[in-house]
């Protein structure tokens, strides 16, 4: 058996159970109290239902599932829910809202007559483009369009007016892209998403610097332009709207609010964006009043609050009012700080140099950074403005001082490194970017027309930065010490990330200068000591320090200074005790450390034989294993030539190693092998040409030594070492 939703309401209502609410609660008549009263409820699935009161015959206090109430072959049968068409969107152009709508409209003919009478002036202009529907359904109702920063149409807003009065007819509003007739003539039949707006008059905003005042509904913005020519009148289109809207393009602006009449957000944005807001209606109005209703009626005591309106914004209109914010820094850390934990005043395409380093010598190309073996002076005018501190084990976001300290920084710098520019309007549109995207909030006006002009007046700063450039004066509050640049387009956002980054190119720089200054000493074929080539401890460079051991081991066969110093010594005394004899029968090859063992004789020679072993160590009073370690050594074939080309390729291939972090430390894992870009190959039929070719030499060639070894070669003999 199935059931629905409907059939369980039926049931419970032959018992007399009324279900309502979107609680789905479950009410029966009290005899005793002599009202409705809960019973119980059904769950949100409607798949059972529960009873918590104590009269609720024929049923009980306790839950219930619907095999329990339809039997036991009972299933719920869920309703069909036919889903909603989604909502179109629609780009809608400036020639389609001139297409369906007409020039005249009710507000049009109301401000005829208020341009008239007011003014004393014909309307001559229509500054927002607004037209009136030409269809039955809000017929001459008046359209608000709204267009975003570049010109472009997003949509329209439709109000309905009394062409004697001004006032609004309530119930007639609407939007363009919502209205049947309008949609009709452009063809479309679908639900169309409203796209989102900014400000009423946004577009009025590009291409000028004028100062713009904010007021809330569209008529007054309307009203208020035919008044103050020289101001942009913005609407938010709602009370509550102005924190939504996007500030973006007021960010360069002097900005000023004239709240309706209890709009107290108005004033808190007011505070945290350092804009001045009247508080002329707030005090002398009444509820939701605003100036268009001072306009239009203005006998008695109103027209005391109209003229000091006025007042207001004519000072504006002439630049002439000054706000009390105007006199403060008003620095404010924002409540939801930027997700950017990087924050520079100044971008490359700025158009102003804000770094310079007065480095010298070449430098050394890392990964993500430029290095030079000396420190050098850097002046740069960016800095983190996002930056946290950390005192007594909690982090902290910068105070007023310090990030007044780190403007004047900026400023200083970039005027130094830029004195034939005009570096005003750039710093200016410079700490306005700073005011929208760091961390803090600030009165960017206070930067300007206080701060700037005290930092112009002490030539001291100036004189001091010609100083440290000189190397005459440090001071840390406005130059950098350091031997590296970041050169990499990589982006960083945390201190620590950086300091990562940094210190890799660190480790890989100190291994290549190690082993530049260790490739010459490599040639001398000496036994070398780690100091140097200026590595002083093992911990500093493993990799290194055992290169350097492997080379005097397998090279020159000698663990130590004095190891090497008494092979030196043995080297000596032989060739002294070969020199007694006759140089013309007796030729020894000792190269560095050791001897060969093969002798090269002139014909018919006699031979010579060498000292014993402990002979030696008694006349040079060393060990005798150390004599012993002199003949038994042999280096492999080219040991020192591998040896050279393995630094030589490393020295070149600056970047080409493992760095890995062990017990705090970053060491040197292993070296990847260059790249080969370029490989030669050869045709395949020149390639076997070549093949028989070497098979033939291959072939001579052990013929040859085959030959040698078995003639008997007079006056050639071989000699064992004592």
């Amino acid at each position: 058996m199935k059931y629905t939703y409907e059939d369980l309401l039926r049931k419970l209502s032959l018992h007399g159970y009324e279900v309502k609410g979107s609680k789905n609660l479950i009410y029966k008549y009290s005899q005793r109290n002599k009202k409705k009263e809960v019973a119980g409820q059904i769950y949100s699935n409607k798949c059972g239902l529960t009873f918590y009161a104590g009269n609720v015959y024929p049923f009980e206090p306790k839950s219930y599932s619907i095999k329990d109430i339809f039997g036991v072959n009972a299933e719920y049968l869920a309703p069909k829910i036919t889903p909603k068409n989604k909502a179109k969107v629609v780009k809608f152009t400036f020639d389609n809202y001139i297409e369906t709508t007409q020039k005249r409209s009710q507000f049009t003919t109301f401000l005829k007559h208020f341009s008239r009478e007011k003014l004393g002036t014909e309307l001559n202009t229509n500054l927002y483009d607004l037209r009136g529907v030409k269809h039955h359904y809000l017929n001459d109702s008046t359209l608000f369009p709204y267009f975003d920063y570049n010109g472009n149409f997003i949509g329209a807003k439709i109000i309905g007016y009394n062409t004697n009065t001004g006032g609004r007819i309530k119930g007639k509003q609407g939007w363009f892209h919502s209205h049947k007739g309008i949609l009709n003539d452009l063809g479309i039949n679908e639900t169309i998403e409203k796209d989102e707006i900014g400000f009423f008059g946004e577009h009025l905003l590009s291409g000028n610097s004028k100062p713009v005042v904010i007021v809330e509904g569209e008529k007054t913005a309307v009203m208020l332009s035919l008044i103050y020519k020289n101001i942009i009148f913005l609407a938010t289109g709602g009370l509550t709207f102005l924190r939504n809207k996007n500030w973006y393009h007021l960010r360069n602006r002097a900005v000023y609010l004239f709240p309706d009449n209890n709009a107290k957000e108005w004033f808190e944005i007011a505070k945290e964006r350092n804009w001045f807001a009247s508080k002329i209606i707030e005090e002398r109005g009444t509820n939701n009043e605003d100036i268009v209703d001072y306009l239009l009626n203005s006998e008695k005591e109103r027209g005391k609050t109209l003229d000091l309106l006025n007042e207001e914004l004519f000072r504006i209109e002439t630049n002439d009012l000054f706000y009390e914010n105007e006199l403060k820094l008003s620095f404010k850390t924002k409540e939801k700080p930027n997700f950017q934990k990087y924050y520079g005043l100044f971008k490359q395409d700025c158009g102003l140099t804000y770094y310079k380093q007065y480095s010298t010598g070449n430098h050394f190309r890392g990964k993500n950074f430029l290095l030079w073996k000396d420190k050098f002076i850097v002046l740069t005018a960016n800095t983190n403005f996002n930056e946290r501190r950390l005192e007594n084990g909690t982090w902290r976001e910068l105070d007023a001082d310090e990030f007044i300290k780190k403007l004047k920084r900026a400023y200083l710098i970039v005027k130094y490194l830029n004195q034939h520019k005009n570096i005003l309007p750039i710093f200016r549109e410079a700490i306005i970017e700073l005011s929208f995207k760091s961390n803090h909030s600030f009165n960017v006006d206070y930067v300007m027309n206080v701060l700037v002009p005290i930092w112009n007046e002490d030539e001291r700063n100036e004189r001091v930065i010609k100083l440290i450039v000189k190397g005459e004066e440090l001071n840390p509050n406005l130059i950098k010490i350091r031997n590296w640049k970041f050169s990499s387009d990589k982006r960083v956002e945390t201190k620590a990330e950086f300091q990562k980054l940094l210190n890799a190119d660190k480790k890989l720089f100190k291994t290549n200068y190690h082993l530049s200054k260790l490739l010459p000493l490599l040639k001398e074929e000496r036994f070398i000591e780690h100091r140097e080539i200026d590595l002083h401890r093992k911990e500093s460079s493993p990799f290194i320090w055992s290169l350097v051991n492997r080379y005097n081991l397998e090279v020159l066969g000698c663990k130590t200074l004095k190891r090497y110093n008494d092979k030196i010594e043995v080297s000596k005394l032989l060739k002294e005790w070969l020199n007694e004899g006759d140089s013309k029968k007796l030729c020894r090859n000792l190269h560095t450390t050791y001897i060969t063992n093969i002798i090269y004789c002139v014909k018919n020679c006699t031979v010579s034989k060498l000292p014993s072993k402990t002979l030696i160590a008694e006349t040079l009073g060393i060990n005798r294993r150390t004599v012993i370690e002199y003949f038994n050594f042999k280096p492999k074939k080219d040991a020192l030539k591998n040896f050279i080309n393995e630094v030589e390729s490393m020295v070149d291939n600056q970047q080409g190693f493992n760095i890995i972090k062990v017990k705090n430390r970053l060491i040197i894992d292993s070296v990847k092998p260059k790249e080969v870009k370029d490989v030669f190959m050869l045709p395949k039929d020149v390639f076997n040409d070549v093949k028989d070719d070497f098979n033939d030499v291959k072939e001579v060639f052990n013929e040859s030594i085959s030959k040698l070894l078995n003639e008997d070669v007079r006056g050639l003999r071989y000699t064992g070492t004592s």
